[in-house]
């Protein structure tokens, strides 16, 4: 009776364990063109088709966050090769954003999951709609997940900046730790963010309480915006 009820329980795991291994195959032309995108080179459109449509298959045989958060990924980059304001790219995006929340349903603690979807409704809706749309709320929450996650620091604080305008003042309370983080570990990057950015009095306001660190923003501030002679 116990090898029947082995074998019953093996063919059980190997029977749930298939769709698994199935999805995994189906996606595999979609890792190498997402490996690329991590390295920050360059994927043609053919390849990011050809990733967009391995993921698709993948899903079709198993529901998964990280294929849908993968998928919102090749969809805006899909987009972004495109006019956004062209039929193909708008859809692009549009799909990036549906694949993004479905994703983020899935697994909310996916803190590079919201910053991207800041950054959907920043392209579709602008900074002047910011509140209006998700862009401030997504980047918020990407905060929240992950507030000492160095690897996303300097892309929360572009955001962060970007939005100055739109955020609260608790909001901009919040991203305190992500400013004083980003003086001690690099001031220079932090000015020149702060300049591209037009936030220089905003970061000023928010390392006050930080005297020293508030000096070295000052002198370097200084001195990368003083006319040369």
């Amino acid at each position: 009776m116990l090898p029947i009820l082995i074998a019953v329980l093996g063919i059980a795991l190997t029977t749930m364990a298939l769709p698994r291994f199935w999805a995994a195959g189906h996606r595999l032309p979609a890792n190498s063109v997402l490996d690329s995108l991590s390295n920050d080179h360059s994927v043609d459109g053919p390849l990011l088709r050809r990733a967009e449509q391995a993921l698709i298959s993948s899903l079709g045989i198993r529901d998964q966050g990280s294929a849908l958060d993968d998928l919102a990924r090749i969809n805006l980059h899909q987009a972004l090769q495109e006019n956004l304001d062209s039929p193909l790219g708008a859809a692009w995006l549009t799909a990036a954003g549906k694949h993004q929340r479905q994703a983020l349903a899935k697994s909310p603690a996916n803190a590079f999951g919201w910053l991207r979807l800041s950054h959907i409704a920043l392209l579709q809706d602008g900074v002047s709609q910011a509140r209006q749309s998700s862009a401030v709320a997504a980047l918020m929450a990407a905060r929240a997940q992950s507030p000492n996650y160095k690897a996303l620091l300097w892309q929360q604080l572009d955001f962060a900046f970007l939005l100055w305008p739109s955020l609260t003042p608790e909001e901009r309370k919040q991203m305190r730790h992500q400013v004083e983080t980003a003086a001690e570990i690099s001031n220079w990057s932090l000015v020149r963010l702060a300049i591209a950015r037009h936030t220089a009095a905003g970061v000023r306001e928010t390392l006050a309480s930080r005297p020293k660190l508030l000096a070295d923003f000052d002198k370097v501030y200084l001195r990368l915006i003083k006319p040369r002679s």
